[in-house]
């Protein structure tokens, strides 16, 4: 029994796509047709082994959906990596696949642990992203790509021309072309985390981060905008951090 199984195993690990050979597989497991009656009884045996092998090969390339979530959601994989969806957004996740792919409809922050042998492919409406092992958010809305750690290339497709981006950088998918976004982005995952973290920041950055997050205009004189802040603050509230920042650069915001 334990040596049909180990025959059994090779077939399976032979097998190819819509390429199984009933006789060659019978053959292999010791079982050749010498008659007709023979080979009839042998055929339910060959019908499992077939069944099994597109069980097993239906089961590998299998998608699992996630979402649309009502509220901000966090999807654990199997290989460690994690994935922050924001209200309203979905994914498809092909298991057991190298390489790991996700489809993305919605923003997104991915925390991919590395996998050299398995890179992280996610997939979206006129956009593709590939790395190793990195931190980025993606936006399948606006066809957006920030990165916060790591290496991350971005195009149009697998086979496109695209660009690689590094830390604290943003592009932008424009007519199946990406453009890099000038500006440093210093918290693009805020709305995962939580907080906005300012180290040394000029203030005229950190009021046009703060500004397209809450999608308003914040403006103060050309003088005080070069300034400098540091510190840490809630994103539940604009209102306080503007009292916050005021109050400690003694300005006023407008």
């Amino acid at each position: 029994m334990e040596e049909n199984n180990k025959e059994l195993r090779y077939v399976a690990a032979h097998y190819s796509e819509d390429r199984l050979n009933a006789r060659k597989a019978l053959r292999r497991l010791n079982i050749v047709p010498a008659g007709r009656s023979t080979f009839l009884w042998a055929l339910p045996l060959a019908a499992a082994l077939v069944a099994g092998v597109l069980l097993f090969n239906g089961w590998r390339n299998s998608w699992t959906q996630y979402g649309p979530v009502e509220t901000k959601s966090m999807v654990a994989l199997a290989d460690g990596s994690k994935i922050t969806l924001s209200p309203g957004a979905s994914i498809r996740v092909r298991r057991h696949s190298a390489p790991r792919r996700i489809v993305l409809d919605g923003l997104a922050f991915f925390e991919v642990a590395r996998d050299e042998s398995r890179p992280f492919e996610v997939s979206m409406d006129g956009g593709y992203v590939k790395v190793l092992g990195t931190k980025f958010s993606v936006d399948a809305g606006t066809g957006t790509v920030s990165v916060k750690e790591g290496k991350v290339f971005f195009a149009d497709g697998p086979d496109g021309e695209g660009v690689v981006l590094t830390k604290n950088m943003k592009a932008v998918m424009r007519a199946g072309v990406p453009r890099l976004e000038e500006g440093l982005r210093l918290n693009a995952d805020a709305w995962v985390t939580g907080m906005f973290v300012y180290e040394d920041a000029q203030l005229c950055d950190v009021l046009a981060e703060l500004g397209e997050y809450f999608g308003v205009s914040l403006h103060v004189s050309a003088e005080d905008g070069q300034r400098r802040l540091s510190g840490r603050f809630s994103a539940d509230s604009l209102e306080d951090i503007i009292s916050a920042i005021e109050a400690a650069l003694e300005i006023s915001i407008e």
